[in-house]
């Protein structure tokens, strides 16, 4: 009885101690830019990062000056793809005629929710460096994927671009900030971050006739993400 008496006082203890800090809401624009790269379990290991861009609203809500969670919600685009060759051409009797170099490119948009939780490190909540680290969920909305063939010096190119396969993706983000007042109300923040996701559920299965092989895909973006929001 005594230890159950004694945890309920510490948790409204907890509770009260809490309540002292008045909750902080923020609501705000953010951008990011950087390099997408997209690794295949069967493919060629020359690959090409491309281009990688995001911007979106989000809420930020702290109950504790160390301590805050942001949610948002935005449009991303990445691009990616790698270098190949087609296999030989074999004749019994006769040396093995060698392959044609292709490029294989890849597009995607969605739209993302990150979820992440920030650690505050700076003098106070609106100041200093902090880190943040969460899931963000990821919802295809299109998909393009190009294979240029290089035929007896002469360029073939092959698309597929559907948005009727819309795959939902989770990622894993990580990344370091640096948060700075800008008036009254207003902070800016500046967070360099890398996410990657869950292997073998970024795209959907490309036909092999196309030479697209998209088996066990890993996804890596890395950047830099800036942004402005308005204290409530």
């Amino acid at each position: 009885m005594k230890s159950f008496t004694f945890s309920i006082a510490m948790l409204f203890m907890g509770l009260a101690l809490g309540a002292q800090e008045s909750p902080v809401w923020r609501f705000g624009v953010a951008g990011f830019f950087g390099k997408s790269k997209f690794t295949y379990t069967d493919a060629p290991s020359d690959y090409n990062p491309g281009f990688a861009y995001q911007y979106g609203v989000f809420g930020q809500y702290a109950r504790r000056q160390s301590i805050a969670f942001r949610v948002g919600l935005g449009y991303a685009h990445a691009k990616g793809g790698y270098n190949g060759e087609t296999p030989p051409i074999s004749f019994p009797g006769f040396p093995d005629i060698p392959g044609d170099p292709y490029k294989a490119n890849f597009e995607y948009t969605y739209i993302t929710v990150p979820m992440e939780m920030l650690i505050n490190f700076g003098k106070d909540a609106e100041n200093g460096f902090y880190v943040l680290f969460g899931p963000a969920l990821q919802f295809q909305v299109s998909r393009q994927a190009e294979r240029t063939e290089y035929l007896f010096s002469q360029t073939v190119t092959s698309e597929i671009s559907t948005t009727a396969d819309r795959k939902i993706d989770i990622l894993g983000e990580i990344g370091m900030g640096y948060a700075f007042q800008m008036g009254s109300g207003f902070q800016a923040f500046i967070q360099p971050t890398v996410s990657t996701n869950i292997p073998g559920n970024l795209l959907d299965r490309l036909s092999r006739e196309q030479g697209v092989i998209d088996d066990n895909i890993t996804s890596y973006v890395f950047g830099v993400g800036l942004g402005v929001s308005y204290r409530l």
